[in-house]
């Protein structure tokens, strides 16, 4: 036999719990008439000397309900002298009890010196009985199961509009709401997927205002009830089951899996999600609801969901296949977990380049650009349907640009024909963000390769070289410095745009312009000779490129006004390239003089 002891003061409920850790009333009155356990609640110290050692319990929220009693000490009993104190309380149960097997206290704080009792705060005490750590065979559930569903803690008690806008939103990550309704005078009980206030309703003043209802069953219909009509609403954990066991149809099916997804993505059995996307009665179009539910899936279980790769690239590879943008952002996003594994289905993505709809352009134009991160080569494949994209200037236009600045890391030469386009979108006032920079990226790369594809298109580059965009002002510069290695002459007129940047706090600006400069030098020294004075200063600047950069202007100039500053580089500067290039400078110098 169990003793059991209850404080004066704990949190207990009729159903559902009110707050974490609220004990069910019924378990107390199971507890004390359906088992052999001895069940006795303390009586408050602070009240009359009169009052028994134990008493009936009396919940505060259930007064209709029947009170346990105990069967310990007679609880007529009114001795005035009796014991009030916690302690002496519980030291007079144990003595109606020498010969019970465990002593249990549930209580907010503990007895210290009551030996053997073994303390259980109302929560703890909750876990035990979920844990059936007593043996009492007492149903963990706290209360009648609605279609399968247990509440959770919290409850609203008193309906109106402004009471149900707050629970909806304190409650909006809830898996599911219990509903309880009057339905023309008969008491509903329904799970719901998801709830919300009907617009219509709260917007009209004579309306009476009431909520819209999806069921978590998908063969259940929505449904809206009146506020006035509810009698409680309540967040609720249903049992997975509800979900995937609805299935009469595949559509219900793939829609009960859908809504798991949504709440409870770790649940959902993913070998039946498969065997709807691998449909062999004829129809190439799995339910779209199990499509919607491979897409929930996919950012927290990339691992399990790259076993649905092949069935995607079957599917974006079948004629009438309805849902390409859904398989496609699927493999976008498996493809940032794990690129190898989606790389090949490539081939089954670049069609869709070209696809009618925007949003399935969008999602191809984004897959390829998340494969190009890591495999370039890859997508070189697609590159002309990514120009149709780059050239379209729809919202795919984004990811393509991305795509194809990533192949012109390593293919700068299957780019080249696409540099008008992007050139092009250098000035186009529209864009803003990464756009123009992987595009003056991509350009860079080309120019680099090949310097005269950037004298047609240097009046472009140049409107940027006064860009308040960082990124985007040093891909120009770069790419202006890469012309003048073949074209310094194209160059010289944009000079007055280029000097402004060799004093900004910027090195990567700083390097950049100061490697125009030098490479002008070479050929139009008169073009730089002004400048003189700003790149002797530069001799001193933090980064060794900018002074090596300045060391060779300074050389082609040939002036002797910097002998001094390149005599202390030559031997003292730590960067041993820049000792070269002043030691060169300084020979230069002597031979023009």
């Amino acid at each position: 036999m169990i003793v059991f002891v209850f404080g004066p003061e704990i949190s207990v409920a009729d159903y559902p719990d009110p707050e974490p850790g609220a004990i069910p009333f019924p378990w107390i009155g199971y507890l004390a008439h359906e088992t052999e356990h001895a069940v006795h609640t303390l009586a408050d110290p602070s009240q009359a000397a009169d009052r028994p050692v134990t008493r009936a319990w009396k919940p505060c929220d259930t007064a209709n309900s029947e009170r346990p009693t105990s069967d310990g000490p007679d609880s007529s009993e009114q001795s005035a002298d009796h014991p009030r104190t916690r302690a002496e309380q519980v030291a007079a149960i144990e003595a109606a009890h020498p010969s019970a097997d465990r002593y249990i206290l549930v209580d907010d704080s503990d007895v210290d010196d009551a030996e053997g009792w073994e303390h259980y705060s109302p929560p703890a005490f909750v876990s035990a009985i979920d844990r059936d750590e007593f043996g009492t065979e007492l149903p963990s559930d706290r209360g009648p199961v609605p279609d399968g569903g247990r509440p959770l803690s919290a409850t609203l008690a008193r309906i109106d509009l402004s009471t149900v806008s707050s629970f909806l939103a304190d409650h909006a990550d809830a898996q599911a709401i219990e509903i309880r309704y009057d339905a023309a005078g008969e008491e509903q009980t329904v799970l719901l997927h998801d709830a919300s206030l009907d617009d219509r309703s709260v917007r009209r003043p004579a309306a009476a205002p009431a909520l819209e209802c999806i069921p978590v069953s998908p063969v259940a219909e929505r449904f809206t009830v009146r506020l006035d009509a509810i009698d409680r609403l309540a967040p609720a954990d249903p049992p997975t089951k509800l979900y995937t066991d609805s299935g009469q149809t595949p559509a219900a099916e793939a829609l009960g899996l859908r809504r798991l997804a949504e709440v409870d993505p770790e649940s959902v059995p993913l070998p039946q999600l498969l065997s709807l996307l691998n449909r062999d009665d004829g129809d190439p179009d799995p339910p779209a609801d199990a499509m919607w539910a491979l897409r929930s899936l996919a950012p927290s279980r990339p691992a399990d969901c790259r076993a649905a790769i092949p069935t995607l690239r079957t599917l974006l590879e079948t004629d009438g296949f309805g849902h390409p943008g859904l398989a496609l952002s699927v493999l976008r996003e498996l493809s940032e977990d794990s690129p190898v594994d989606i790389a090949p289905a490539i081939h089954a993505n670049s069609p869709y380049l070209e696809s009618d709809t925007e949003m399935v352009r969008r999602e191809a134009s984004r897959c390829v650009a998340t494969i190009a991160e890591e495999y370039p080569s890859d997508a070189l494949e697609a590159l002309p349907r990514l120009a149709t994209v780059v050239a379209d200037g729809d919202s795919g236009r984004k990811h393509a640009v991305h795509a194809v600045s990533l192949v012109s890391r390593e293919n700068p030469t299957a780019v080249k024909p696409m540099a008008g386009t992007l050139a092009a979108l250098l000035v186009e006032n529209s864009l803003s963000g990464t756009t123009p920079v992987n595009a003056s990226a991509a350009l860079g790369r080309v120019v680099s390769e090949f310097p005269g594809v950037g004298v047609d298109i240097l009046d472009d580059v140049a409107l940027l070289l006064e860009s308040d965009n960082p990124k985007l002002r040093n891909n120009a510069i770069g790419l202006v410095g890469d012309v003048a290695t073949v074209y310094a002459d194209v160059v010289v007129p944009y000079l007055a745009r280029i000097t402004p940047l060799l004093t900004v706090d910027d090195r990567y600006a700083r390097i950049n312009a100061s490697g125009v400069l030098s490479r002008i030098a070479e050929d139009f020294p008169e073009a730089v000779d002004s400048e003189v004075p700003v790149l002797i200063g530069l001799l001193g600047d933090e980064s060794a490129i900018v002074r090596t950069n300045a060391c060779w202007a300074l050389g082609h100039l040939g002036t002797d006004r910097s002998t001094d500053r390149l005599e202390n580089l030559a031997t003292d500067d730590p960067n041993p390239g820049t000792r070269k290039r002043a030691a060169w400078a300084l020979d230069q110098i002597q031979q023009e003089h």
